[in-house]
């Protein structure tokens, strides 16, 4: 595995601290004045995964409600604003409390939310091989781990430990160009979930299809 991969996995839910040197896949723009988001509010995110179904839902400000195993474990929180550019990420973040949760188990939840732009196509498929490879590949037996993303670029991986008692929810949105890519091509045949984005004001679903 790359080392940037385990060093961007590792950082997403981490305080913003040394930055990385090391040749990066992604582009590291200009940091304006607001963060760069994925949902909005109003928004859920749903992933019916192996784990059961888990869904992040988007409130007023950086509130987000999280669900697993099927609705039966709820938590919101705040997520923290990133104050500089973090392995190429410039949104939200939670790195996880423990005790904030008690719920089967899972007694922290950790979050990253944010945007990663690219300016060379077989960078961006790269990055999406690799980060699906460390869910494959580098996790012990203890833990699940799952990675998927759909055509537009919308990437969301979904990991939980048993030994370390945590959850984690993570959705990047993709750019090429400074546009959102059109018809990825996912590697993984055997996806088992669906994602759906639910306007939650106007009760309208949009379905993304799985890659």
């Amino acid at each position: 595995m790359k080392p940037w991969i385990l060093a961007l996995m590792m950082a997403l839910f981490t305080t913003p601290s040394v930055a990385n040197e090391e040749e990066t896949l992604w582009v590291d723009k200009p940091v304006g004045s607001d963060l760069e988001l994925v949902l909005a509010q109003g928004q859920k995110l749903k992933v019916h995964s192996i784990e059961g179904m888990a869904t992040l839902t988007v409130h007023e400000g950086h509130r987000r409600t999280f669900t697993w195993d099927e609705g039966e474990c709820q938590h919101t929180e705040v997520a923290q604003a990133r104050t500089k550019r973090w392995f190429g990420i410039f949104g939200l973040y939670l790195a996880g409390t423990y005790g904030q949760t008690d719920c089967n188990g899972i007694h922290r939840v950790q979050y990253a939310e944010g945007q990663l732009h690219f300016d060379d196509i077989d960078k961006l498929y790269q990055w999406l091989d690799e980060s699906k490879r460390h869910c494959r590949e580098d996790h012990p037996s203890d833990e699940a781990c799952e990675a998927h993303y759909t055509p537009d670029g919308l990437f969301f991986l979904y990991d939980r430990s048993t030994n370390a008692k945590v959850v984690g929810f993570r959705v990047i949105q993709l750019y090429l160009n400074n546009r959102k890519p059109v018809g990825l091509v996912g590697t993984d045949q055997n996806i088992l979930f669906e994602t759906v984005v639910e306007d939650l004001e106007n009760r309208n679903e949009l379905l993304i299809p799985a890659q």
